[in-house]
């Protein structure tokens, strides 16, 4: 054969390059599952970006495409950076520092022993507290400021279900430390880690524009969810809105020991004391084991890789960041739908490891996986539609005249909640921004409810001698402040 000939034959039989394979990969595994919503994926090696995808829509109603420069909410993924930037701002000495000394004009409750806690088991979530109503305040509600938010740590309680040292997974550790660093923690934030990395698109503040965020099992999954995000819902665990690549410089960072574009944005050691096992675990979440965590970071094996990662999940939006450090290797997947996405982004993760590791086979194997989730996810659609419609058509429980259940409910902490309507029309529920339709429960005097738009709630209603005295909600008790009758 002459060497013409063997060139072709070379030409023909190799395999498509990686961005070429990435992107029919994404854009037939989108097409098989009707998605909509929008997508960004960058792959780095090194400390370039070897690959980076856009996909459809941050807006789907206007037909705003994804771009370069389209801001997610990335959750949890806030984490990571909030313990660089408390590293940074307080010191590595700090971590030894302890609850009592963070606050020294707090009354913390004798049980959670304030002075043994330190900062560093609040990072990793072996502190053994629990505060809902800080969490649900910070994240959900919004409704808080600063005197509020001060009693609320004094009300911190002990953790039944994992003591002091045991991993649990939480926001709480975070929240409380985003009070130590009074009176900005974004700016503490934007300051110390944001600024050196360069991640000029990222803020701890709501954009002019971001994508919005929808849900692949409502009934609707191609119209956004009511919820989004303010800046009174912005927390220290979950509180930046980020570009995907502004995420690439965070792991090009991770992966060259804080160096980025031939400079030394943040320490070394930093960078080696934010990624060194801190609290055991076992546990996996997809693909992904997890046996330790870091300070942000989740550690374990992944393709016979050690493996570094957090995702993030709030209503609409389930955002991927991992990398190898061995390898050299990193991904990022920025989304804004929730559900369908928790799976999807294995997929895409075990496709672009693939590729960057070389592994043989992908496309079969994938394949696979791709028509096994189809044949799951939509079958498993159709049964929560039909089990929210069954909610509909539920009766209602009520041990009293439903009128009476109607008015407002007040928590001095928590806010209030007002039920409102009637059997003809509907009841309808609200707290602050929330606000939700009301369907029945099976059981007594109880409602169902679904503020966070992909989390359904029971609410239970405290009634004696035929008197509706509380709405319990959460662990949380509302007084009847003015109830109709």
């Amino acid at each position: 054969m002459s060497l013409p000939l063997i060139a072709l034959a070379l030409t023909l039989t190799a395999e498509p390059p990686l961005e070429l394979r990435m992107d029919n990969f994404i854009d037939n595994l989108r097409q098989d599952f009707a998605v909509r919503s929008g997508m960004a994926v960058v792959m780095v090696k090194g400390d370039k970006v070897i690959y980076r995808g856009n996909f459809g829509y941050a807006d789907i109603a206007a037909q705003k495409a994804v771009t370069d420069d389209t801001r997610f909410y990335i959750a949890s993924i806030t984490k990571p950076l909030f313990a660089l930037a408390w590293l940074q701002a307080k010191g590595p000495q700090s971590l030894n520092s302890t609850l009592a000394e963070q606050f020294p004009a707090i009354p913390f409750a004798p049980a959670i022993e304030a002075d043994k806690v330190t900062i560093k088991e609040l990072l990793t979530h072996s502190a053994g507290l629990s505060g809902d109503l800080l969490e649900n305040a910070v994240a959900i509600t919004g409704l808080h400021d600063q005197p509020r938010r001060h009693q609320m740590l004094s009300l911190l309680t002990v953790n039944p279900q994992a003591p002091r040292g045991q991993f649990q997974y939480t926001n709480l550790g975070y929240d409380i430390l985003g009070e130590a660093l009074s009176p900005d923690w974004q700016q503490v934030l934007t300051d110390q880690v944001l600024r050196p990395l360069g991640m000029t698109h990222t803020s701890a503040s709501v954009p002019a524009e971001a994508a919005l965020p929808y849900s692949f099992f409502s009934a609707q999954r191609y119209q956004p969810l009511y919820l989004k995000k303010t800046q009174q819902t912005l927390h220290p665990a979950g509180g930046v809105f980020a570009t995907s690549g502004d995420m690439a410089k965070l792991l090009a960072a991770e992966l060259n020991q804080g160096r980025i574009d031939g400079r030394q944005a943040l320490p070394a050691g930093i960078i080696a004391l934010s990624q060194t096992p801190a609290v055991s675990l076992e546990a996996k979440r997809g693909d992904f084991a997890r046996t330790a965590y870091a300070l942000g970071w989740y550690v374990g094996q992944y393709k016979g890789h050690r493996t570094y990662h957090h995702f993030g999940s709030f209503d609409g939006f389930r955002p991927h960041l991992s990398f190898m450090p061995g390898a050299g290797l990193g991904l990022v997947i920025l989304d804004n739908e929730s559900e369908l996405n928790d799976k999807l982004t294995d997929l895409i993760a075990d496709y672009g490891y693939g590729l960057m590791l070389g592994e043989g086979h992908l496309d079969a194997r994938l394949g696979q996986r791709q028509q096994a989730l189809k044949a799951m996810v939509f079958g498993y659609r159709q049964k929560l539609l039909a089990k929210e419609e069954a909610y509909r058509q539920r009766p209602y429980q009520f041990s009293q005249d439903p009128r009476r259940y109607t008015g407002r409910y007040h928590h001095p902490l928590a806010g209030d909640i007002v039920v409102t309507g009637s059997l003809a029309k509907g009841f309808h529920l609200s707290w602050g921004p929330l606000h939700s339709a009301v369907t029945a429960y099976g059981e007594r005097d109880s409602i169902r409810v679904k503020l966070r738009p992909t989390h359904p709630q029971v609410v239970r209603f405290e009634v004696a001698d035929g008197k509706v005295n509380a709405l319990l909600l959460g662990g949380m008790r509302f007084e009847a402040l003015a109830l109709n009758e």
